[in-house]
């Protein structure tokens, strides 16, 4: 007797190769952009803004601490830094500015916003940014570029030897013989 919640076979391969798909686009999509930078990015606005919610919840309550600039600023740069990391997602293309302004996020919410997330947000905005700063589409595995496009391509031909000397060396159109001929 079967039991009741069991799959089909013919059912169960489909699921199986869904999934396979759903897998392989995935990895399509994470290659294709700076994925672990954009990631680092929005865990460090997520601690960047919740810093300040751990803080009163750990502290006494007739501590006082001073909030700069009105205690608004881990808000302003933990949303900020959490925006950068998922443009950094959707625009890959932008990953040199997302990257750079991801590092001044950072180090300004050491100043700003306790401590940058008492150091974390701060170190985790500053390896993020950097990730997504030095991400190229050429790195990436899954873009047409590389992977398979590579791999299929002929062998090119070896490169022909710069020229002997003289005049051909430096300027190429005379061929190296006189003005005269």
């Amino acid at each position: 007797m079967r039991h009741p919640l069991a799959v089909p076979k013919a059912a169960s391969r489909g699921l199986r190769r869904c999934r396979r798909a759903a897998v392989r686009g995935f990895r399509h999509w994470r290659w294709s952009r700076p994925f672990w930078g954009g990631l680092f990015l929005v865990a460090a606005g997520a601690e960047i803004l919740a810093a300040p919610t751990a803080q009163t919840l750990a502290l006494p309550d007739d501590l006082l601490l001073l909030a700069a600039l009105a205690g608004s600023s881990h808000y302003l740069i933990g949303a900020l830094s959490v925006v950068n990391g998922l443009l950094s997602w959707a625009r890959p293309d932008h990953h040199a500015f997302h990257g750079a302004v991801g590092v001044l996020l950072a180090l300004a919410s050491f100043t700003t916003s306790n401590f940058g997330g008492f150091l974390v947000g701060m170190l985790l905005g500053v390896v993020g940014g950097s990730l997504v700063f030095a991400w190229s589409a050429d790195t990436g595995r899954g873009g047409a570029e590389t992977g398979t496009a590579r791999r299929r391509s002929p062998r090119r031909s070896p490169r022909p030897s710069p020229p002997a000397g003289g005049l051909a060396q430096w300027f190429p159109e005379t061929g190296g013989g006189s003005a005269g001929s």
